[in-house]
């Protein structure tokens, strides 16, 4: 069900998939399951989680993975695209073209937030991190 405004949820239980839509209508446009937000697009992220996040083709969880391409702890990178995956995933597609990167997985039966935006981050610092 498409979801537009609250005044649409009037006496109906939400599901995941339009909450998460819901939430994300006022930052972003939908396009063909692809949600770029204008805060995101050329957006800086940092890996903040301690482990080996791979780089893959596709941004889908199952998808082939790029061949000794990862990101590890403190990796700072630049995001030209956002995909929200029906998985409730958010896949980060990498600036420099390399590939897709998600933002949170589950680890020991608890969700870790794998990624986070980098607030003012110079150009500088992005390159040092690579």
């Amino acid at each position: 069900a498409q979801v537009s405004s609250l005044a649409d949820l009037a006496g109906q239980k939400l599901n995941a998939q339009d909450e998460v839509a819901l939430l994300l209508k006022e930052e972003t446009t939908t396009f063909g399951g692809t949600v770029e937000s204008e805060k995101a697009i050329r957006k800086n992220f940092i890996v903040k989680a301690n482990v080996f996040l791979d780089i893959r083709k596709e941004p889908d969880f199952d998808a082939e993975r790029v061949p000794g391409q990862f990101l590890e702890f403190g990796n700072m990178f630049e995001v030209s695209e956002v995909y929200q995956h029906a998985d409730t995933r958010n896949y980060l597609k990498l600036a420099d073209g390399r590939g897709w990167v998600f933002d949170w997985a589950e680890v020991n039966g608890v969700r870790m937030q794998l990624v986070q935006p980098v607030e003012e981050t110079s150009s500088d610092e992005l390159r040092r991190s690579k």
